[in-house]
């Protein structure tokens, strides 16, 4: 009987003939592996690895629930594959789960100097504000093209993240090996990583390994499809979460404000009252008074 992956709303199941029809088994050759991976494979055939789908559906299902309950808890993932069989996906996948990308270059010290890099993404969406305005990007045709070309540049690399003002609560990353300045970054700041791991990399340097094939534009697409699903799911359970802790804070507003109502409503019924009762006392002591003099 198939394994398949704990259901994600959304999505369809994930079973081990999805993952062979995919290519997700095929690792490396077996002189390009590294030991830490052998717990991942199944076999060698015609002096390659095969990776064990069944080891591929538990690590995904592990990942998937940790992005699941990252994204219920408010968290922000940044996807990232620069290699040319992700780019595509990483794009797509990234924008489809409203999540942060980087699929062409990682710049160094995106997250280890954030704030330098934040200083050029500002610079991106002024430039990119004015131009949608219709305004000069410089005084001259040469400044123009000069700025166009930088702003094209900056884009190319820092367009999948020019909404992300704070450093992401986890890394998804496709081949660890091609993105080692990434994974560099994110260990060094604690940032968890989520990562399809191929048998030629080391599985202990990410916090949520993915043994498959890198190289496999549809088990990458598959893969990172399922891990876009999870975060989907986390983000609509975020979001029904802050919508019942936004209509409760507006049902104790009101019962606040009703509350005050009344107290108010109380209190000028009070004073009335002091009122009627000081003019009584009064007319009571000038009829008096009128008796006595009288």
């Amino acid at each position: 009987m198939q394994q398949a992956v704990e259901h994600v709303p959304g999505s369809e199941a994930l079973t081990v003939r999805s993952l062979l029809e995919s290519s997700a088994h095929i690792g490396h050759p077996t002189k390009r592996w590294h030991p830490n991976m052998r717990q991942y494979i199944y076999a060698k055939r015609g002096g390659v690895h095969i990776i064990n789908p069944e080891r591929t559906l538990q690590c995904l299902d592990r990942a998937c629930k940790f992005l699941s309950e990252l994204s219920a808890n408010g968290g922000v993932v940044l996807m990232v594959g620069t290699k040319k069989q992700a780019q595509d996906t990483i794009a797509s996948e990234a924008t489809r789960c409203d999540s942060h990308f980087i699929n062409r270059r990682w710049l160094g010290g995106l997250m280890t100097n954030f704030q330098t890099i934040q200083e050029r993404v500002d610079f991106l969406v002024r430039m990119e504000e004015r131009k949608a305005k219709g305004e000069p990007l410089g005084h001259t045709k040469r400044e123009e093209l000069r700025a166009t070309t930088e702003v094209n540049r900056l884009n190319n690399y820092l367009g999948g993240i020019k909404t992300m003002t704070k450093l992401p609560d986890a890394l998804f990353v496709v081949d660890i090996e091609k993105e080692r300045n990434a994974v560099a970054e994110a260990q060094r700041l604690n940032i968890p990583i989520v990562a399809i791991v191929d048998t030629n990399s080391d599985p202990s340097q990410v916090t949520y390994p993915i043994p498959s094939n890198d190289d496999s534009v549809r088990a990458v697409r598959l893969i990172t499809t399922r891990l876009a699903d999870a975060i989907l799911d986390g983000r609509s359970r975020f979001k029904r979460a802050e919508e019942d802790r936004l209509a409760e804070v507006a049902e104790i507003e009101k019962q606040e404000a009703e509350a005050r109502a009344t107290a108010q409503a109380a209190a000028a019924a009070r004073l009335a009252r002091a009122r009627v009762e000081a003019a009584t006392e009064a007319a009571s002591e000038h009829s008096e008074k009128e008796e006595t003099q009288g």
